[in-house]
């Protein structure tokens, strides 16, 4: 080889070698940046809380991550053994509902409007309604299951 063609393959393999180099420093920088979020994520500490509402029997179960990193609250009424029927039609749920005091205000389609007072819900006029859809009219009028069975 001559000369210049030697000194011209130095220089190739001393900046792959330069290269290799930066590629390998890259990769431990990479590897400390993700050590050192692990260690963050050890050190975040998660508060979790639940409060009864003696008076509705609601519990409300609260939890957030570190610095504002999301959180949630969430609220449900405290099991009490009484599960909700399966077979409550709409219209049997709008009469149980009147012997509770509610009164119809209107229907539109198969929903019918009822209101007590300020509290306004709307029953869907179904041949069964889902357990969750009962649920959540009757965590709306305000009533126990307990209550409502017996008005059934």
């Amino acid at each position: 080889m001559t000369a210049p063609i030697q000194q011209a393959s130095h220089a190739v393999h001393r900046s792959q070698a330069s290269l290799q180099s930066n590629e390998v420093e890259s990769k431990i920088e990479h590897e400390r940046m993700k050590a050192n979020l692990k260690e963050q994520r050890k050190q975040a500490e998660i508060t979790f809380e639940v409060e009864r509402d003696e008076q509705s029997g609601w519990l409300t179960a609260s939890w957030d991550a570190p610095r504002g990193q999301g959180g949630i609250t969430t609220q449900g009424k405290a099991g009490d053994g009484v599960k909700l029927p399966r077979d409550v039609s709409g219209g049997e749920a709008v009469r149980a509902l009147r012997r509770l005091g509610f009164q119809v205000v209107r229907q539109e389609g198969s929903h019918i409007r009822m209101s007590k007072g300020a509290v306004r819900l709307t029953v869907p006029n179904h041949k069964t309604i889902l357990p969750k859809t009962l649920q959540s009219v009757l965590r709306q009028a305000g009533v126990s299951v307990e209550q409502f069975l017996e008005a059934l």
